[in-house]
């Protein structure tokens, strides 16, 4: 017996690590009660506790997202036990799970929002800064494999990212402004009446850090820069030093609308940086802006057709475009978008107290993605970097028996 309970002892505080590594005071503080009750979406087709959870999860909710006061969502995956954020020489912030390396698109990581997969459907990347981290209620990191529920993308793990729903009707104002040259502001309203709640969102902000030296892998120029055009500064291949200084632009909006069982959301975002060039090297495009934004708009139905039997239904539309520029003077650019259409139907029936059973069928069609290389001053195109485009049509059915016991979940 008393090997039994050290053993239940370890499991507890395993489980207690996985749910929250990096804030485990404040879940010690809490109740057995209360800590039962916390639930994740992400590791299973329907809510479970963290002590039921088939994968290993963690999450970063509210308290400590107000705890420390992250500016952006890859800061907050940063803290994951497992999870790290990797930058390319785009300056893309690249989510990774357990080392696994990544090369220029974040498509081994799927990334939701509401447990709605986005990406652009040509690379399967997405943009981490589409949300804005104080309209956010917690982000749930399922870390491992999980294709067999999400499909693509979903090779080293996925990040789903809860958007936030107040029990009470209130607005909040934000400003923020900070050295060397940075400024945000936003603003959320919450909406609650009878059986209507509503979340909108609107986010704004801008920072220019200091300018630092950019140079080759060989601490020299890359090949080709023979002459640097720098703000209106002539650079010449023998100057020693040539400065980098980046920019970052942001714009993004949000809605979450629930009446009784149907959710509407909507994400609109809009995100400008500057780059450090294809190779990178300013002749290759490095301090001209890079602007990647999107829209998805996703319609759910969850509704109980009896006691033991739900019906889930999710319906969304993901549009992607990135535009940047790939010479010294921004006369040339790369263009790329792409559309993604998704529905997802389920079924659950709760067979007894112990069985459960669950059959879905998924839908997605990514449709013909645009990857040119354009002529700015012409506005015309110049050549094509894809090859037999093609729309793809991806269905898939599933079908899956649950069997929970006191200590088991198979």
């Amino acid at each position: 017996m008393k090997n039994i309970l050290t053993i239940l002892t370890i499991l507890c505080f395993s489980a207690l690590a996985s749910a929250q590594p990096d804030s485990l005071a404040t879940y010690l503080t809490m109740s057995l009660e209360d800590l039962l009750k916390v639930k994740v979406k992400v590791s299973s087709t329907k809510s479970e506790t963290v002590f039921n959870t088939p994968s290993t999860v963690s999450f970063i909710d509210r308290e400590m997202l107000e705890k420390y006061n992250f500016l952006s969502v890859a800061e907050m995956l940063r803290i994951a036990v497992g999870m790290d954020i990797y930058q390319t020489n785009l300056d893309d912030n690249v989510p990774t799970a357990r080392g696994v390396l990544q090369n220029y698109y974040a498509n081994k990581v799927l990334v939701l929002i509401e447990n709605i997969p986005t990406y652009q459907p040509i690379y399967g990347n997405t943009n981490l800064d589409r949300l804005e981290v104080n309209d956010i209620e917690r982000i749930e990191v399922l870390k491992g494999p999980a294709s067999v529920l999400y499909g693509s993308n979903a090779y080293l793990g996925v990040v789903n990212i809860i958007l936030r729903k107040n029990s009470n009707s209130n607005g909040n104002v934000r400003l923020g402004s900070g050295y060397h040259r940075y400024g945000s502001t936003g603003a959320n309203v919450s909406i609650n009446k009878n059986k209507f709640n509503l979340f909108i969102s609107g986010n704004t902000g801008f920072e220019i850090q200091k300018p630092y030296e950019l140079l080759g892998k060989r601490q020299d120029l890359y090949k080709g820069d023979t002459i640097i055009s720098n703000n209106d500064t002539i650079i010449h291949i023998g100057d020693s030093i040539m400065f980098f200084e980046k920019e970052m632009k942001s714009t993004n909006l949000n809605l979450l609308a629930h009446y009784n069982s149907f959710t509407f959301i909507l994400n609109h975002f809009e995100y400008q940086h500057s780059h450090l060039g294809i190779n990178p090297s300013f002749i290759s495009g490095a301090g001209k802006p890079m602007t990647d934004g999107g829209t998805l708009a996703a319609l759910k139905y969850n509704y109980d057709l009896s006691d033991r039997v739900n019906l889930k239904i999710d319906f969304a539309y993901d549009y992607y475009k990135r535009l940047w520029s790939s010479n010294s003077d921004g006369s040339n650019a790369l263009f790329l978008s792409g559309n993604r259409l998704f529905t997802n139907i389920r079924l659950n029936h709760v067979l007894s107290d112990k069985f459960s059973i669950e059959v879905g069928l998924d839908a997605e069609r990514r449709m013909r993605g645009k990857h040119v290389a354009i002529d700015v001053l012409k506005d015309t195109v110049m050549r094509s970097n894809l090859k037999n485009e093609q729309n793809i049509d991806e269905p898939s059915a599933f079908a899956q028996l649950n069997w929970k016991t006191k200590y088991l979940n198979i």
